[in-house]
């Protein structure tokens, strides 16, 4: 990856090493010398990125805020594309509000709302001492209020609202037939064919999501309700119960995903 502020630094003119404003602290071996205000681990950041053969993991909110700034400064081509990918695929980052408010603060207009789904995972911790909370304006907050409520309201519907897609009917049906505690409800009354763990799993769902709007939220469930179709669906495990509501916690995670990517279109956060 390329920083054309660094290229240009060799396209400047440099001082003679005889000047009577340069001391031999700007010179090594006759070649001027850049000092940088960043510390080691910033520049072997940096570095890392201009010639990458291992580049940063990213695991933390401070390596990432350091990411944007170095990126920001230095203007290193490709790297926001890289945070970007680290946001959508990579686990959840705690203190992932600090890193919205940064790439807000910074005008990096792809990485905002990348990050700001990334907020969706997990609580946001605002005791900690975020410089970036005080120097976001308000209207900051409330766009990102907003948009966290939008998503709530979209995600917690999804388990317990069958929709375009069908999720629910279709899961219903391949539930196995043997199943005792299937029944021939109306259509309408869509949960009441499954099971009851597996309906306890959807309203578990639909209340988590109202909190953390994200499919990772799903997953994270999904143990617990593998156990509790153990315990209080015997008859079922000879079945496929188990394989139903791992699949069912897949199909959910991707319509709640969809459905947020959808509240996401229209929301603007500059």
């Amino acid at each position: 990856m390329s920083s054309p502020f660094f290229q240009n630094l060799f396209t400047l003119p440099q001082p003679p090493t005889s000047s009577p404003h340069t001391s031999l602290d700007d010179f090594k071996d006759g070649i001027p010398v850049l000092c940088l205000s960043e510390d080691e681990h910033a520049v072997d950041m940096m570095l890392r990125y201009c010639y990458p053969r291992t580049e940063p993991t990213l695991d933390t909110a401070e390596d990432v805020k350091l990411t944007l700034a170095l990126l920001s400064k230095y203007q290193l081509a490709g790297v926001e594309a890289v945070v970007v990918q680290r946001l959508k695929i990579g686990p959840t980052i705690p203190r992932a509000l600090s890193i919205f408010l940064k790439a807000w603060l910074l005008d990096l207009r792809k990485v905002v709302p990348v990050a700001a789904r990334h907020t969706l995972r997990a609580q946001a911790d605002t005791s900690e001492d975020y410089e970036e909370l005080l120097e976001a304006p308000c209207i900051v907050w409330v766009k990102l209020e907003n948009y966290r409520k939008a998503c709530a309201d979209a995600a917690s519907a999804c388990p317990l609202k069958d929709t375009r897609t069908g999720i629910l009917s279709s899961f219903v049906h391949s539930l196995p037939a043997s199943c005792p505690n299937q029944t021939s409800s109306s259509v309408l009354n869509r949960v009441a064919y499954v099971c009851p763990a597996i309906k306890q799993y959807l309203i578990n769902a639909s209340t988590e999501l109202k909190l953390l709007p994200s499919g990772s939220v799903l997953q994270e469930q999904l143990l617990t309700a593998v156990g509790n179709v153990s315990k209080k669906c015997k008859k079922c495990l000879d079945s496929d119960c188990i394989s139903a509501v791992i699949e069912l916690s897949r199909l959910l995670s991707e319509e709640v995903e969809r459905r947020i990517s959808e509240v996401e279109t229209g929301v603007s956060f500059f």
